[in-house]
C-alpha cells in the first residue's frame, strides 16, 4: 500500500512536510543547509579552522623522536632510527584498519572525547620511550602509532556530509604540510 519506488529518498519532501526544500535538507542532518549564506560561510571557516588546528597539534604526537640522535644502537642489523620509524609507521597502518570499523560505529557524540583519548594515549606511549632504555623502547612506538592513526578519521567525520565537505577536507590535509614543516623546524 504504502510502497515507495525503488530509489525513491525516504527523507521528507516540501510536498508532504509543507516545508521549504532547505528546512527540509535541515532534517536530514547538515545544520547549516537551511542557514544564510554568510551564516554558512562562518561555519564552514569555523569546521576548517577546529580540524586544522586539530590535527595540527595532533602531528606533534606522531614526530617528536625523529629529532634525537640515536647513534650506537642498533636493532638486528638495522639503524635504530629506521626501527623507530618502522615500528610507529607499523601501529599507524595497523590502526587505519581498526579505524574503519571503530570509527564507523562510533556516535558521533563521542568523537572529540575519542580524540582526547587516543592523543592521551600517544602521549602515555611518548613517556614509556622516554623512561625505558634504548633498544628496548622502540615497541613504545607502535603503541604510539596505533591510536594516532584513527584522529584523522575522527576529525574527518566533523567535515562530512557538508554542502563544502571538500574545501574542508582540503583545509584539514593542508595541514600535513604545515604541521610536518614546523614540527621538524622546532626540533632542528
Amino acid at each position: 500500500m504504502n510502497e515507495r519506488p525503488v530509489g525513491e529518498s525516504r527523507l521528507p519532501t516540501a510536498a508532504v512536510t509543507g516545508a521549504t526544500l532547505p528546512q527540509a535538507r535541515t532534517a536530514a542532518g547538515d545544520p547549516s543547509l537551511g542557514a544564510p549564506a554568510p551564516r554558512r560561510l562562518a561555519l564552514s571557516l569555523w569546521c576548517v579552522a577546529a580540524a586544522f588546528g586539530t590535527y595540527f597539534c595532533m602531528y606533534a604526537f606522531r614526530k617528536p623522536f625523529t629529532a634525537a640522535e640515536y647513534g650506537g644502537y642498533a636493532l638486528a642489523g638495522w639503524e635504530f632510527k629506521t626501527v623507530l620509524v618502522a615500528t610507529q609507521i607499523l601501529g599507524y597502518t595497523i590502526s587505519k584498519f581498526i579505524g574503519i570499523k571503530v570509527i564507523a560505529e562510533m556516535d558521533a557524540r563521542r568523537r572529540a572525547v575519542a580524540i582526547l583519548v587516543l592523543i592521551g594515549s600517544a602521549q602515555a606511549a611518548l613517556l614509556l620511550f622516554a623512561l625505558i632504555p634504548a633498544p628496548y623502547n622502540f615497541v613504545c612506538l607502535f603503541f604510539n602509532g596505533l591510536p594516532l592513526g584513527m584522529v584523522f578519521g575522527l576529525v574527518l567525520g566533523f567535515l562530512e556530509g557538508r554542502r563544502m565537505t571538500e574545501a574542508l577536507n582540503t583545509g584539514l590535509c593542508a595541514s600535513f604540510i604545515l604541521a610536518d614543516g614546523v614540527t621538524k623546524s622546532v626540533g632542528a
